[in-house]
């Protein structure tokens, strides 16, 4: 029986000690292959990166990260990063890094002071920022301020041009109305754009670098002036000149009158709707320059809108402290007259969106840089299409181009290429052109969408996943260095 133990108890010491090694070996391996990686990937927490100035940032990853995701990528390998645009994502549809083609890293904001703690109304407010492109130049860019005790009512713009002997670093200006509201203006929103058009937003509750060392967003203190205003004009009267109309005739004349205590009305702007609420028209009005608060406005209904009774539904006033007011036809009495009588036929009235009847593009392969060309064939029952804007975007969704077109009619000036040189051009034939630049991704381009509209303002909105007129509109783009015959379609061409 003591014979047995010993046995049991020596097999069971020999499976702890393979059991250790193996361990052992495996932590070796972990251990080998960390060392492989660069010595940036072990930054300790707030220690300066080598590529960036000496701003504490820095997660325990090395990558500059204040919302929990890994947005920084500069020394992470590229299969752990997953890029800013998909970071949204469920993580089995997030894309990593190395399943892209193209340099899609936006500009990183690693710092953002404001320089100028307590001001007064009509004062200049100065701050800095510091910006790293990991590829491109930022470009100047825009940060908005608040007052965060009545919001968006209360707001100032700064803006930051780089400096001319620093391209990492942004000088910041930007001046309160003399009729400011008083209290503490903090950051809200900045989006910073390179120079091929990746960019990425900020928001000071998310991003460390626009907070202060408390954790709250950074700001100003405004004192109260004596020219202060947080009171939005008033309505004092409403007159429609005009009574009767047709539909793509003659003007519609109107008046309005506001009244403001301090710093005066600025702007006035009416919104008029069609008897079934289908049509809509936003007018925007003039000020008198004798006469302080009278603003007079005319406006034309469209050829093929209804008719009926049109309403002046709202009128909006602001003043020179950007404090706005609304008035509505149902609650303020002064614009329950405001109304014209539109003449119109009713088999006149369009109502329904031009077609799109077929969508092609010039080639099925071009290479980064070449000009890729799309012709849409499009009809309309009535007033005719006035525009079309198509939506091209990239295999993983990295990069996007908007695609503008013009008809090809007489007016335009321009042909439809044919066999046959006396064909006339076209007004139904819609063509555009876009191209795709070497920092963006190669691989099968896919039109996603496809904005129509009619001389009626009627609009439709094609997608690819819905509307079988435009699915399966696609063009390879392919790196002249790679060979466009065996390149594999989506984000799998080769990293640059």
């Amino acid at each position: 029986m003591s014979n047995t133990r010993k046995q049991r108890a020596l097999l069971w010491s020999a499976a702890a000690l393979l059991l250790f090694a193996g361990f052992a070996g495996a932590q070796q391996e972990s251990e080998e292959a960390a060392g492989e990686q660069p010595a940036q990937t072990q930054a300790a927490e707030g220690q300066s990166h080598p590529l960036l100035p000496p701003h504490e940032v820095l997660n325990e990853f090395g990558v500059i990260s204040s919302s929990g995701h890994d947005d920084g990528g500069w020394a992470l390998d590229p299969s752990l990063r997953v890029p800013e645009q998909y970071q949204y994502r469920r993580r089995d549809q997030q894309l990593r890094e190395v399943d892209l083609t193209g340099n899609q890293l936006p500009p990183i904001l690693t710092e953002m002071r404001v320089l100028t703690k307590n001001a007064m109304p009509g004062d200049e407010i100065r701050a800095i920022a510091r910006v790293v492109s990991p590829y491109n130049k930022a470009q100047s860019f825009v940060s908005l301020f608040y007052n965060r005790e009545l919001g968006r009512a209360a707001t100032m713009y700064i803006n930051f041009q780089p400096r001319a002997d620093d391209e990492t670093l942004f000088l910041g200006r930007g001046k309160l109305s003399p009729y400011a509201a008083p209290g503490r203006y903090v950051v809200g929103t900045t989006i910073i754009a390179d120079k091929v058009g990746d960019r990425k937003a900020y928001w000071a509750d998310f991003h460390k670098a626009m907070q202060e060392e408390d954790g709250s967003p950074i700001g100003f203190q405004v004192s109260e002036g004596p020219n202060t205003d947080m009171e939005a004009p008033t309505l004092k009267s409403v007159t429609v000149d005009t009574e009767r109309v047709r539909a793509g005739g003659g003007l519609i004349h109107y008046e309005v009158v506001a009244e403001d205590d301090v710093s005066g009305p600025t702007e006035a702007e009416t919104m008029w709707v069609s008897p079934t609420g289908y049509h809509q028209i936003r007018s925007t009005m003039v000020m008198v320059g004798a006469e302080p608060g009278r603003f007079r406005g005319a406006l034309q209904i469209p050829q093929w809108y209804e008719g009926g009774e049109w309403q002046m539904m709202r009128v909006t006033l602001k003043d020179h402290a950007t404090n706005i007011r609304y008035y509505f036809n149902r609650t303020e009495p002064l614009m329950e007259a405001a109304t014209v009588q539109v003449d119109q036929e009713r088999e006149m009235v369009d109502q329904t969106p031009a077609k799109v009847l077929a969508v092609q593009f010039t080639k099925t392969e071009a290479k980064l840089g070449e000009q890729v060309g799309i012709t849409v064939l499009a009809e309309d029952n009535l007033s005719g299409v006035h525009g079309i804007e198509g939506y091209v975007r990239s295999p993983n969704g990295a990069d996007a181009v908007k695609v503008k077109l013009k008809s090809m009619t007489p007016e335009m000036g321009g042909f439809v290429a044919l066999n046959r040189p006396s064909k006339l051009p076209e007004p139904h034939i819609w063509t555009g052109s876009f191209t795709v630049t070497e920092t963006m991704e190669w691989g099968d381009w896919e039109l996603v969408r496809l904005g129509i509209a009619d001389s009626a303002r009627n609009f439709y909105t094609y997608y690819e996943d819905r509307d079988p007129e435009i699915n399966g509109v696609t063009v390879r783009f392919y790196n002249e260095d790679e060979e466009n015959t065996t390149a594999p379609s989506g984000g799998e061409e080769g990293l640059r």
